[in-house]
């Protein structure tokens, strides 16, 4: 499974003061479900691709909001005497993880496209190959007419 991004990232991008330990355990949450998604789309993915290392990302914040949800950290509401705060949590995961689909949908399009060009390549390419082959059909028939007309023909070359 390629890396897509570090803890450093992660880290850096959110502030959070989680330790590597669990930031990395985030972080291998999310690029398995990366490579999950590519894997349903028949492609693997590159460790340098930043589109993949963004989505990697945005997948690592929704398991990292789900952490905060989890143990208490970012709770959906809280209230302390008359005074309550809300913040919601559900809407910031399906956001990062919408923003993650949509990087990836952007990579396999991106992908598909290559693909498609890698395909065109091949097909011009084997073009070329059976114009030459034809090429040397050709030689070959002229030589065989002439080698016909002149009673020479080689009974080797058809």
């Amino acid at each position: 499974m390629p890396t897509y991004c570090a803890y450093t990232d992660l880290q850096y991008l959110t502030g959070s003061t989680l330790s590597q330990t669990i930031l990395e355990a985030i972080i291998t949450q999310a690029e398995t479900k990366l490579d999950r998604l590519l894997a349903e789309k028949g492609l693997t993915g590159s460790g340098g691709n930043a589109t993949l290392k963004a989505a990697a990302l945005e997948f690592s914040m929704v398991g990292l909001y789900e952490r905060y949800r989890l143990d208490g950290t970012q709770p959906g509401s809280v209230s302390v005497g008359d005074l309550s705060m809300s913040s919601n949590v559900d809407q910031a995961i399906a956001l990062h993880n919408a923003e993650g689909l949509r990087l990836l949908d952007a990579y396999v399009a991106t992908a598909a496209s290559a693909s498609t060009e890698d395909a065109e390549e091949t097909v011009t390419r084997q073009d070329h190959q059976m114009e030459s082959l034809h090429l040397d059909q050709a030689v070959v028939n002229e030589y065989h007419d002439r080698a016909t007309e002149y009673g020479t023909e080689d009974d080797e070359v058809n």
